[in-house]
């Protein structure tokens, strides 16, 4: 029975921090930048990170590869409409 309670325990807090985590992709996707493929993967948070949010990062990166997956068809129109900054500027010389 004691054992069953730290199955719980450990379960549940694991649930906490990835929920609490936020998913990279969805951030990534968020943020003002422009398209790419995978982000989530890609992301870089700003700044000095923390050893626990490494962590979370490598909880969280599994789930970030499979949505970036799954929208893989959307971030690949997206590149392909939006043209990259640097073929924009020689288009307009």
């Amino acid at each position: 029975m004691i054992r069953l309670n730290r199955i719980i325990q450990i379960t549940a807090l694991t649930g906490v921090v990835l929920v609490s985590s936020g998913c990279y992709s969805v951030m990534a996707r968020a943020s003002n930048t422009e398209p790419m493929v995978y982000p989530g993967v890609q992301y870089k948070s700003s700044g000095d990170t923390a050893p626990a949010e490494q962590v979370v990062r490598l909880i969280d990166l599994p789930v970030s590869f499979g949505l970036d997956t799954a929208l893989l068809p959307f971030d690949i129109l997206g590149v392909a409409l939006s043209g990259s900054p640097k073929e924009v500027a020689a288009e307009t010389k």
